[in-house]
């Protein structure tokens, strides 16, 4: 997915899912921003026109829906902080869970 310039984005209607990280505390930004980024490449989304590749990332960060803005069919935030960190370096080490699929228990 190629990067983009916010504001660019905010204008590009055909985005029509947001998943959005909100920085809380003394969390370095920049880290965490680059761990998603990474998450984001791991994940390989077409784009976030696919509601699959929205919920895919969503569920990697465990985040919760809110009612939308206009312009938006889907938005869901998550607080990017160190446990949202570790779900991330775990989605990353399983392929499973990168693709959003559980393994069954027998």
């Amino acid at each position: 997915m190629p990067k983009v310039l916010w504001s660019e984005f905010m204008i590009d209607s055909s985005t029509p899912h947001l998943v959005a990280g909100i920085v809380m505390g003394d969390n370095p930004p920049n880290l965490l921003s680059r761990l998603v980024g990474s998450l984001v490449k791991h994940l390989e989304p077409k784009g976030f026109r696919q509601k699959a590749d929205a919920d895919s990332l969503a569920a990697s960060v465990q985040a919760v829906a809110v009612d939308p803005h206009a312009g938006w069919v889907s938005q869901r935030t998550f607080t990017l902080d160190v446990a949202a960190a570790q779900r991330i370096e775990r989605t990353r080490a399983d392929p499973l869970r990168a693709k959003g699929m559980r393994l069954r228990r027998r």
